[in-house]
């Protein structure tokens, strides 16, 4: 606790995956995990969140439409939206004055920069006050002043007494933020020592880490790509109003094949489903996921997903990319 320690190694070396294990999200098959001396298994993020461990992930995932209030409501633990939207606002509004992560709890996310978002993320996660903090890769889509300002937030929070996991494979920004580091190379340790007592010459030698920035296997969100995926139909548009397009044909989808579950409209269950899904690079739909009230309403709003076409890949620096897109599918008895 009250340190920043940085998992350092090449793309590959399984830094993503330790912290996939250590916060719940993937399930150890050896070795073991201890918290405060305790050994503790994992099943869900959620036994990681009861013992103080969250993780912030490489991929923004919000709900671009959502103000950051109302996407952070959707990771508590009650009743979707039954809680109280004020009080939601007043912590995020103490969370951003203890922490420094300037941010409006009443913005709708899809208005933000990409350092804006990253810090919606950070506050979804501090919001269950946790103990630890897992970040992968958090800068990938940073610019560098807003990477500057990341590692001030990170050092506040380590000052409050919060142990901050970092996942890098840029040097610049070990010696920026750490206070220790750890060399990964194909899923082992290397090594690990205080900042102030290596170089960079030094961590180069243990690990041959590539400096390069890559986006092979980087998502980009939607809201922030600079190249948005086509949808069929937008191809003449100006580059300029693509985004816009995009969005209009996807809510024209969504109604064109739009059926409401029969079985659902007979016990009066209605509510919002919120759909998650990944355009490939290859410009393909995949990775649907699905939440809302009911297993009727999930499966009709996963096949209207489905049925969706495929585009023209998203872009990011002249590369194609997979682009995370989150949309809310509503289901309302008349």
């Amino acid at each position: 606790s009250g340190e920043v320690h940085t998992l350092l190694g090449e793309n590959g070396a399984g830094k993503t995956v330790i912290a996939n294990i250590l916060s719940g999200y993937y399930e150890k098959t050896e070795g073991e995990i201890r918290v405060k001396g305790k050994l503790v298994h994992f099943r869900s993020p959620r036994e990681g969140l009861a013992h103080g461990i969250a993780m912030v992930h490489q991929e923004l995932m919000l709900v671009p439409a959502f103000t950051v209030a109302e996407n952070i409501m959707m990771g508590l633990d009650v009743p979707l939206f039954s809680y109280d939207i004020t009080s939601v606002e007043n912590r995020i509004r103490m969370l951003v004055e203890r922490y420094g992560l300037q941010v409006d709890p009443k913005a709708l996310v899809e208005d933000l920069s990409a350092g804006q978002q990253q810090r919606v993320e950070i506050l979804k996660v501090l919001f269950h006050e946790p103990e630890v903090l897992l970040l992968d890769e958090p800068t990938s889509l940073l610019t560098p002043s807003e990477a500057d300002q990341l590692f001030i937030v990170l050092r506040a929070m380590a000052d409050d007494g919060k142990g901050i996991v970092f996942i890098s494979h840029k040097m610049r920004e070990v010696f920026a933020v750490s206070d220790r580091v750890t060399v990964l190379k194909l899923g082992k340790t290397q090594g690990t020592c205080q900042i102030t007592e290596t170089n960079e010459d030094e961590i180069i030698e243990v690990e041959e880490v590539e400096i390069e920035e890559e986006f092979d296997d980087v998502d980009v969100p939607f809201a922030v790509i600079e190249d948005v995926p086509i949808f069929p139909g937008c191809e003449k548009v100006a580059k300029s109003e693509r985004r816009k397009c995009f969005q209009e044909q996807m809510n024209k989808h969504i109604r064109k094949n739009f059926r409401y579950p029969e079985i659902a409209q007979e016990m009066g269950i209605q509510g919002r489903v919120y759909v998650n899904f990944i355009i490939s690079k290859d410009g393909s739909i995949s990775n649907i996921r699905m939440r809302g009230p009911d297993k009727n309403l999930e499966k009709e709003a996963q096949r209207i997903i489905s049925k969706l076409p495929n585009m023209t890949p998203g872009k990011q620096r002249g590369r194609a990319v997979r682009v995370p897109f989150s949309i809310p599918i509503t289901f309302r008895l008349q």
